[in-house]
């Protein structure tokens, strides 16, 4: 799936490398990802989900503007934080598609958070006395991984959700890369279905009828559709 998220990237921005675009924080891919989603799609991001009470279907609404509420889209250009927790001086990075593509394959259940965190931390001293991240005490640990997650906000996106069945109200987790990756595959796929339909009817190859405008492509469809 990370993979998938960097191929929708590089096609958006051939400027940059795949190398450059797994080293973006995660909330500044996704922040991308979503402006690929207004400029592709528009700016709703419509979709289903079920409650976790009655199980009943839900259609779920959001606009890539209240996503982005309240939040700095912009690429993080700063690559190493410093802050004080407690007696604890914390220099440390936010994470990255690679970050999470290593964490995916070194670890496995309670251990792939404790993965990250270690893979983020740069240094870690208390007075004098360097410290291994990895027997910082819960505290410290709670206070950078919060200050990671205030700075690189659009790294955990979630959005409010009501059941109309049951009045259920909860936090819903939003995944842009899932979501943007099944709408490509269903305009790809409606695609392939017009341009069979097309072909059948006026003999023409994929080339030429990829060629027309959508626009030029849509009035051919309605007249054989007639």
């Amino acid at each position: 799936m990370y993979r998938r998220a960097l191929f929708v990237l590089a096609a958006a921005s051939p400027e940059m490398s795949i190398e450059s675009l797994e080293k973006l924080s995660i909330g500044s891919r996704d922040a991308r990802l979503l402006k690929v989603h207004e400029l592709t799609f528009g700016p709703e991001l419509i979709g289903t989900t079920r409650c976790m009470c009655c199980n009943g279907s839900i259609e779920i609404k959001v606009t890539t503007f209240e996503l982005f509420e309240g939040t700095d889209n912009q690429d993080q250009k700063k690559e190493i934080f410093r802050m004080q927790a407690g007696d604890y001086k914390i220099t440390f990075r936010l994470p990255c598609t690679k970050d999470l593509e290593e964490t995916d394959k070194s670890s496995t259940g309670k251990t792939m958070r404790s993965y990250l965190f270690n893979r983020c931390i740069a240094s870690a001293v208390r007075g004098e006395t360097v410290i291994d991240p990895k027997v910082l005490p819960v505290s410290v640990t709670n206070s950078v991984i919060a200050e990671i997650a205030r700075r690189d906000a659009l790294s955990d996106m979630h959005f409010s959700s009501v059941c109309r069945n049951c009045g259920n109200k909860w936090i819903a987790p939003f995944d842009i890369v899932s979501f943007l990756w099944s709408e490509i595959e269903a305009r790809a796929i409606r695609l392939m279905q017009e341009v069979n339909q097309l072909a059948s009817v006026y003999g023409w190859n994929e080339r030429e009828i990829l060629s027309l405008s959508p626009l030029r492509r849509n009035m051919y469809l309605n007249i054989v559709s007639l």
